[in-house]
């Protein structure tokens, strides 16, 4: 059997503008447009980036019927109130320059949680003590027991996320100062029954769920609309039996004509979706007593029922064989009778061990960071040749030797040195450039 695990990566090959910031350009760029009795064409859309990265965009060009992207005028200023609102667009705006890939916007989610955590902590604390804990929140460091000190940055941040309401003057005193948003009493207004972090924590998964709507937005209105002038085809691509797609995007079944069963563990485009978009786990002690489980990923793909099986059958396939072989074994030496149909226990155990032998899967793996935040899917992929060889070998591709730098460095902190110097000399694990893509007539 044949399996392909595609990655970012995968789309980017095919010169799909899936990166972050091509996202957030877009984003940008939408936000930005003046012309509002106009529709929004390509060009509009990624401005200079057609520039600043002509190889990829000239590619996009080359492959893509891009004069049909449009991005109508009304659906335009939709998307603008929408940006306006959102308080994690704001927030990750202010870190744009910082954010250059989808595992760097995962940290940054994990940063802003922390931060909101221990922010809540401060607010608790207060109430705890004094009974009240409105208190003003400044940038000017004071060891003042009625007010809450955070620097710049924090205090930025918190306001974009709609924590702190800030008190804006026409003469500044060289300091920002606000306070905490009442939005998120206990009581309207009324301080005395205290903050509600649970009502808080709401409104910041809903802003994300709204921010995971403007992607998905992006990804039907620009990505889905680039269909080739000619399908696609590369080395083996025919023989792909199963797809693992970590991507959002209908790539593989839209680019070729391969009859692949196709499966989206992080969720799929559309109207409607269910796409992941979140952090890997809650390491953070003040973000589990907050129960902030809904900004994992695993807690999406569950709720919002994506695909949650990965290798698992054929693993199952491999354990119940190996069972099968250990009760043989055993009911040979208890001398169990046989079924009339099997000649022997030799002839049985044979083909039991024939067939864990040829258990035969091929896993080509292209466009995969195989980075920790994926960690529990590595290792399964690596589960298997434990007792024994089950020829199972694993093709992991790479973009340049950056990227084979990279992805050698993710396997070996996931997997441990013996692990992968053991697939390595066993010939079980290959790296390859990625492969060529060919333009089928």
């Amino acid at each position: 059997m044949n399996i392909l695990v595609v990655g970012n990566g995968f789309d980017l090959s095919h010169f799909l503008p899936t990166k972050y910031d091509h996202f957030m350009f877009a984003m940008q760029s939408i936000q930005n447009f003046k012309k509002n009795n106009i529709d929004m064409e390509f060009k509009n859309i990624f401005g200079e980036l057609l520039e600043s990265e002509y190889y990829f965009f000239d590619k996009t060009k080359t492959l893509y019927d891009t004069n049909k992207i449009i991005i109508p005028q009304n659906e335009v200023k939709s998307i603008k109130d929408k940006l306006n609102k959102n308080s994690w667009y704001k927030y990750f705006h202010n870190h744009f320059t910082e954010i250059k890939t989808w595992i760097d916007f995962e940290q940054k989610i994990e940063e802003a949680l922390v931060l909101v955590a221990k922010a809540i902590e401060k607010i608790e604390e207060k109430y705890n003590t004094y009974g009240i804990f409105n208190y003003p929140v400044y940038t000017k460091y004071s060891d003042r027991i009625n007010q809450y000190y955070f620097s710049e940055i924090q205090f930025h941040l918190l306001s974009c996320l709609n924590l702190i309401e800030e008190e804006v003057t026409a003469n500044s005193p060289g300091y920002r100062y606000g306070f905490i948003s009442s939005s998120f009493y206990t009581v309207p207004n009324d301080e005395k029954y205290g903050f509600n972090s649970q009502k808080y924590l709401q409104h910041l998964q809903d802003q994300l769920d709204d921010f995971i709507d403007l992607f998905n937005l992006y990804l039907c209105l620009v990505v889905d609309k680039l269909l080739p002038f000619k399908k696609f085809s590369f080395n083996k691509s025919d023989c792909i039996d199963e797809v693992f797609s970590f991507n959002y995007t209908t790539t593989f079944e839209n680019f070729y004509e391969t009859p692949a069963t196709i499966h989206f563990l992080h969720g799929k485009l559309g109207k409607p979706h269910n796409l992941v978009l979140g952090i890997s786990e809650l390491k953070d002690v003040s973000l589990k007593r907050l129960k902030a489980y809904g900004f994992t990923k695993y807690h999406q793909k569950i709720y919002k029922n994506t695909n949650y099986q990965f290798l698992n059958s054929k693993l199952n396939d491999l354990k119940l064989l190996n069972e099968e072989l250990s009760e043989s074994k055993l009911d040979y030496r208890a001398g169990v009778p046989l079924p009339s149909n099997i000649p022997s226990y030799n002839t049985l155990i044979n083909r039991i061990k024939k067939s864990i032998e040829n258990f035969d899967l091929n896993i080509q793996i292209w466009g995969h960071s195989l980075d920790i935040s994926d960690e529990v899917y590595i290792n399964e992929i690596f589960s298997f040749n434990e007792i024994s060889d089950n020829k199972v070998r694993v093709f992991i591709y790479y973009f340049d030797q950056k990227a084979k730098f990279s992805l050698l460095n993710n396997l070996f902190h996931i997997l441990g040195k013996e692990k992968v110097e053991t697939w390595m000399k066993n010939g079980w694990l290959h790296f390859d450039e990625n492969p060529n893509l060919e333009k089928k007539d």
